[in-house]
């Protein structure tokens, strides 16, 4: 795999997003236009094709397991082979409404011994996959795909969010010991959980970084982008005795456009609901039965991860070792 290098990025605020699907195609079409044409003037370049990330609560997964028969034992395993396991594992029977997105291999047996990284080249009779399958909604797919290229960006492929993220701040030996990548954006937030190596679990929880705000906004009574931008350049994960003298001045509704509110009130808001969302997080991962052997524990990315103070919680809450992940 060659080097990745990062030569522009364009940011602009998600609108036409609901829980991770888009329910304004209009909306979310002007936000990936600005975002692109942010990122080709960052670097001098046109954006013609990407590969774009995906979530929502209509992403499931499951692990499945196929088995072929190599009529030749005198000839070794060869690659055609592995795909041919690979596909047989990768057969589901799923709904006309949805469609398969990834069919990762989690690991092979020759002659149901003990697993091996690659069986190519081993003998046998019998070869069998486990591959971790990832389902998405066709209209989520399509209606997603038409944004991309109503804003001029043809599209190459499309990834789930957690585990493009996980390409990119995941270590090795966080893999190989059990780790769970934790995606927490505007509306979702996506988990993909690694064990042995290989993706093991993944997941979508209908809670993010807009609930924060939006925690925020009805509490403190302020416009949503007011208590965004509160979050953003004030806000930490937990309230801490050293805020109590501090105040933040905010534009609020009313009579009183500006209002000064105690910052330890604003964490106060803000811990409660990342305690919540943590608390989900952990649900998950012991439902799946991972919370226990995920011994690497958490890595923290998307932009809700960058709270002040979220991994510290996050190890608290949980029991387990946190950190927010950064590209390599």
């Amino acid at each position: 795999m060659g080097e990745t290098r990062i030569l522009g990025v364009g940011v602009a605020p998600a609108s036409g997003l609901s829980r991770g699907a888009i329910d304004n195609i209009q909306s979310a079409r002007e936000a990936i236009s600005i975002a692109v044409q942010k990122a080709e003037q960052s670097c001098g370049m046109r954006i013609l094709s990407a590969v774009v990330g995906i979530s929502g609560n209509h992403i499931s997964s499951q692990n499945n397991r196929g088995i072929v028969a190599i009529t030749d034992r005198s000839r070794p395993i060869s690659l055609d082979d592995r795909m041919r396991v690979i596909e047989a594992s990768g057969q589901i029977s799923i709904p006309t409404n949805r469609q398969v997105l990834h069919v990762i291999p989690r690991g092979y047996w020759v002659e149901g011994t003990e697993p091996v990284s690659d069986p190519v080249g081993m003998f046998g009779g019998r070869l069998d996959a486990e591959t971790h399958i990832v389902t998405a909604a066709v209209s989520a797919v399509q209606n997603l795909t038409k944004c991309v290229e109503g804003a001029g960006v043809q599209v190459d492929d499309i990834v789930l969010e957690s585990i493009a993220s996980a390409s990119g701040v995941l270590e090795e030996q966080e893999r190989l010991q059990g780790v769970a990548l934790v995606d927490i954006g505007g509306s979702t937030t996506s988990v993909a959980v690694y064990d042995e190596g290989t993706v093991a679990h993944t997941a979508c929880l209908p809670i993010a970084g807009s609930h924060l705000t939006h925690d925020l906004a009805r509490v403190l009574r302020c416009p949503w982008e007011s208590a965004e931008m509160v979050k953003c350049e004030h806000g930490a994960a937990y309230a801490d005795t050293s805020l109590n003298n501090q105040t933040v001045e905010i534009h609020a509704f009313g009579t009183q456009t500006q209002k000064i509110v105690p910052l330890i009130h604003v964490c106060e808001i803000l811990q409660a609901r990342s305690e919540e969302i943590l608390e989900m997080i952990g649900l998950e991962l012991k439902r799946a039965g991972y919370l226990d052997r995920i011994a690497a524990g958490i890595v923290l990315t998307g932009g809700s991860a960058q709270l002040r103070g979220l991994a510290e919680v996050a190890e608290a809450r949980l029991g387990i070792p946190a950190r927010v992940g950064k590209p390599r």
